[in-house]
């Protein structure tokens, strides 16, 4: 292992691998570490949905721009990985159609066409679905899901193809800071050297800042998600699904199952009662709960989807803030270490925007203008990120 380098990034998600990639092309030494395999954490586990509509519009931007990125992967990569352009259909509630309308327009100015469309329209972008309650309906053609395991994967490989040394199966136990300042980390395979370090290690960050007496506002929530067989009817595409009445999400996962998760910001919207978990002390897999809380969501919206069976499951650990919306930041006892978490289960669908803004601020030590809005004293300062509906996302 390398014992000197410009740049330590600790974690192999999304985060770090397309972080790792965008500082070597600006020509930065990067060794990555990951304690297990990469994308074997949350992003292993994540949905693989890109789309640009959001009620804030600073992540919205983000989106379109990692959408962009997504879409165009084989020329920003260099790995073929298919995007599925299946669209995004979100199902509101009534009384917010005037802001829905309003933000749709607003976020044209960036490039991000979503629309507001009638139910005859939206029933036919997705046949099965029952609209039984008043609803508004936006749709965002451009939208839909990539794999996001090949997609951290292809990140990984193709850093290393730019001389980023990637380490799997090397913990990091510890930070070193002399004077203030971050000197490298100690790991299981012994001291790294490095002036930077950056931790893209998301509900696991704080761990790491313990020993600094530094903590970020970010906190652990164990969520479910299955996959439904569907009945051989409903085989084949169908639209990524956001159903805010229902508060689940869902989109294709092949042709004959559905990856489906629940809104998490919108069922808890009070931090104190969501369910502290230890990401290290999981329990893993699904509760017989859980399988029929969202078959059940799931089959109000689509009644043919009753026929369909839980196929398998996984749980996993959300990096949580209290808004729902990232933090990046440095840490003010610690210069040169740097932080991104608290993704609240959004963060794959930013990796690219992600990676260019820190590769950017990491690289130069000055913070762009476009993480400003995502700094963590904006907990500490009560200027909290809102958005245009009363709920996040």
């Amino acid at each position: 292992m390398t014992e000197t380098t410009d740049v330590v990034i600790v974690g192999g998600g999304s985060t770090g691998t397309s972080t790792a990639l965008h500082l070597a092309r600006l020509g930065v030494r990067v060794v990555l570490v990951e304690k297990n395999l990469i994308g074997s954490g949350q992003s292993g586990h994540a949905a693989g949905i890109a789309r640009t509509h959001t009620p804030v519009i600073e992540a919205a931007r983000a989106a379109k721009e990692s959408l962009d990125f997504f879409q165009n992967f084989k020329e920003t990569v260099g790995e073929d990985i298919p995007f599925h352009r299946v669209g995004y259909l979100v199902i509101f509630p009534r009384e917010v159609k005037d802001l829905v309308t309003e933000h749709a327009a607003r976020l044209e100015s960036i490039g991000s066409y979503s629309h507001v469309i009638g139910e005859d329209e939206a029933r036919a972008i997705f046949p099965p679905m029952e609209c039984r309650e008043p609803a508004t309906y936006l749709f965002e053609a451009a939208a839909g899901y990539i794999d996001p395991m090949a997609v951290t994967r292809a990140l990984a490989d193709a850093a290393i193809r730019e001389g980023v040394q990637v380490c799997e199966g090397v913990q990091v136990n510890s930070l070193n800071v002399t004077n203030g300042q971050v000197s490298g980390v100690v790991t299981t395979g012994g001291v790294i050297n490095s002036a930077k370090v950056f931790l893209a290690t998301g509900v696991w960050t704080n761990t790491l800042l313990r020993d600094l007496h530094a903590q970020i506002a970010v906190y652990p929530h164990r969520t479910e998600a299955i996959f439904l067989r569907r009945p051989p009817a409903e085989h084949g595409d169908h639209p990524v699904i956001d159903d805010k009445h229902n508060l689940v999400y869902y989109r294709p996962q092949g042709r004959d199952q559905s990856y489906v998760g629940y809104l998490e910001a919108m069922r808890h919207p009070d931090r104190d009662s969501l369910d502290r978990g230890d990401p290290d002390n999981l329990r893993q897999g699904n509760t017989l709960e859980t399988v029929r809380d969202l078959h059940e969501r799931v089959s109000r919206r689509v009644p043919a989807y009753r026929k369909g069976y839980w196929k398998s499951g996984f749980a996993c650990v959300y990096d949580v803030t209290e808004d729902w919306l990232p933090t990046f930041d440095e840490i003010e006892s610690a210069g040169g270490l740097f932080v991104a978490s608290g993704f609240s289960g959004g963060g794959f669908h930013l990796a690219p925007w992600i990676g260019r803004t820190m590769a950017e601020y990491i690289s130069s030590g000055e913070k762009p203008k476009e993480l400003e809005p995502f700094a963590n004293g904006r907990f500490r300062d009560r200027t909290l990120i809102t958005g245009v509906y009363p709920f996040a996302r």
